[in-house]
């Protein structure tokens, strides 16, 4: 006679199915977590080579508007100098600020199973 095992009674299977589900939702979340905190790091790790970056270039960048202003103004005058130095810096400025603003609304925090390819 052979040995027959006993099959699980349906509150069993319930359980053991709620279980797998919580297993499975767990894990994913988990996934999720890692893949933002993945992003977030390399983020801020990016903010703050481009924050140092920024302190140097503000410096190069002053000096670099002082030459040009005095070289200018021997050609136009100071008020004139400062006046055409004034609108092109506005002008570069404001277009920078114009691609950073774009960048940003372009960046995705999805993680990329969740991401709706339509």
């Amino acid at each position: 006679m052979a040995y027959r095992e006993p099959k699980p009674s349906l509150p069993t299977l319930a359980q053991d199915t709620v279980e797998t589900a919580l297993a499975v939702v767990e894990a994913e979340v988990r996934v999720v977590r890692a893949q933002i905190s993945q992003a977030v790091s390399k983020v801020s790790s990016g903010g703050g080579l481009i924050g140092a970056g920024a302190g140097f270039a503000l410096v190069a960048l002053i000096l670099l508007a002082q030459g040009i202003f005095h070289a200018l103004a021997i050609v136009v005058g100071q008020a004139l100098s400062g006046l055409i130095l004034g609108v092109a810096f506005l002008l570069i400025g404001g277009l920078l600020i114009w691609g950073g603003q774009k960048r940003i609304k372009d960046a995705q925090f999805v993680p990329d199973r969740y991401r709706d390819d339509a």
